[in-house]
């Protein structure tokens, strides 16, 4: 009966695990391209100031 109650209790915790990782994942993801927007952004009214 504990065996059953311990499993179950990781099977609770293995979705909201996968969960984080993939939170994480795309989070990672979307900071990248936010940056490279901003950068790109940034860059070009950098250059727009140079003519």
């Amino acid at each position: 009966m504990n065996d059953t109650y311990e499993y179950s209790q990781f099977l609770n915790i293995g979705p909201s695990v996968m969960d984080l990782l993939i939170f994480i994942v795309v989070g990672a993801i979307g900071g990248a391209i936010g940056y490279y927007i901003i950068r790109e952004i940034f860059s070009q009214k950098t250059r727009e100031h140079h003519f």
